[in-house]
């Protein structure tokens, strides 16, 4: 889980209130990106993110093939939101092994809880601008080629 860490009034200002001044979050067009994957340093077979947008909502796919383990698929869906994307869930299938997620439960406000399928007694709160590491490097990467 991570946190953009926001305050509530201007998404460019930290929470040791400086006045940075920055850009909104722009959506990118949909599309599907290639590029080399590496697992412990070894290049393997091309990878793929296939990005999806539909009004306020968004699907994140990445699949990674690895040789005689299986794919590698991590995928995050939800809205946009004023911090930019806000998952509704995260999961992660690594090869064969059954697949493991995350969910976002947000309030009006964009706080809420979070919940794991490994550990379903573990609910932390999570803060407006809450995200998962894919939406977060995601956003990240395409706030920067603008």
């Amino acid at each position: 889980m991570l946190s953009a860490g926001y305050s509530n009034q201007n998404p460019f200002m930290g929470e040791q209130g400086g006045s940075q001044q920055g850009v909104a979050f722009k959506l990118p067009q949909p599309g599907i990106i290639y590029y080399d994957s590496f697992v412990d340093g070894q290049k393997y077979q091309t990878g793929e993110i296939d990005w999806v947008v539909s009004g306020n909502s968004y699907r994140l796919y990445v699949n990674i093939p690895y040789a005689f383990v299986g794919p590698f698929v991590f995928e995050s869906r939800g809205m946009v939101d004023a911090y930019g994307l806000a998952p509704a869930i995260y999961w992660s299938q690594r090869g064969g092994r059954a697949p493991r997620y995350s969910r976002f439960d947000r309030d009006t406000n964009g706080g809420g809880k979070m919940f794991f399928s490994e550990k379903p007694d573990f609910t932390p709160a999570i803060l407006p601008g809450t995200q998962d590491r894919f939406s977060l490097i995601f956003q990240i990467s395409f706030i920067n080629k603008r």
